[in-house]
């Protein structure tokens, strides 16, 4: 893993997946896209494309003022699919799932069958310990807590909580990236 303490050297823009679509999951699409980023979005069925499209391109909408680069052109960096595989080339992996630890494990366990073994894992948890969320992977040493403010998109708060097992260095990536 690569010293992540020296901001400098995070790429300004990596491609980000996310599983999980809902109200939070939207609202960081639209922060990620809106921060230059490539992301893939891992929803349960594709009937839900349509409907995180122009949720995401709605919040893109009200952040005009703020961005430089066309709403339109935004979207064009989102991919939506059910397929985990798409992840694979990813630079960094968010859950944003419910609440529910079991249901976390399972997206976790999907998400390291295609990712490399140093991609950072996060997870939008709000009450769930990262250190619980870590038991039984494969590479606990890379889960992070990446609890976003809501909406995420306009919000300017993110708490970044390490597990027992997590290495920091993860931890400082993470800082990284979200103060670009």
């Amino acid at each position: 893993m690569i010293d992540y303490t020296d901001t400098d050297i995070i790429p300004s823009e990596i491609s980000v997946g996310m599983v999980g679509a809902g109200l939070m999951g939207r609202s960081i699409a639209a922060c990620l896209l809106a921060s230059g980023h490539t992301i893939i979005v891992i929803v349960l069925g594709m009937e839900e494309e349509q409907d995180v499209k122009e949720a995401v391109r709605n919040h893109l909408d009200g952040l005009e003022v703020e961005s430089t680069t066309n709403p339109k052109e935004l979207m064009g960096k989102m991919t939506i699919s059910d397929d985990y595989h798409m992840l694979s080339q990813c630079g960094m992996v968010l859950e944003v799932i419910t609440e529910d630890v079991e249901a976390k494990k399972e997206v976790y366990r999907k998400i390291e069958e295609v990712v490399s073994d140093e991609v950072p894992i996060g997870s939008n948890t709000s009450a769930i310990p990262v250190t619980l969320l870590q038991e039984g992977a494969k590479h606990p040493e890379r889960f992070v807590g990446i609890h976003w403010g809501e909406p995420a998109h306009i919000m300017r708060f993110m708490e970044i909580i390490c597990g027992k097992q997590t290495d920091v260095t993860y931890g400082h990536f993470v800082k990284a990236l979200a103060e670009q």
